[in-house]
């Protein structure tokens, strides 16, 4: 789990580039690539939490019950999934 952790900021700079670049023009800070090609809107999809899914909860079954929530899913992959997701909205509001 920490192995992804660590990628998380390279795939969000991967997103973030994609979307958006600095200019080397001064009047414009931020360009917006895609709506250079005619985007007129831009979704930027978030991680679902992946822990209720019951192919994960099968893969990662375990008889460990602190590894499940409230709800019984599996707490360490919806915590990547929020881990994600904040970084990728601190990245798109900068």
């Amino acid at each position: 789990m920490e192995e992804l952790r660590r990628l998380v900021p390279d795939v969000v700079q991967t997103i973030t580039h994609g979307v958006k670049f600095v200019s080397s023009n001064d009047r414009l800070s931020l360009l917006f690539r895609v709506i250079g090609f005619g985007a007129t809107r831009i979704v930027v999809p978030w991680n679902f939490p992946k822990g209720c899914g019951p192919a994960f909860l099968t893969q990662f079954m375990t008889n460990d019950s602190s590894a499940y929530d409230e709800y019984h899913c599996l707490k360490h992959l919806n915590n990547l999934a929020i881990f994600y997701n904040d970084h990728l909205q601190q990245a798109i509001l900068r």
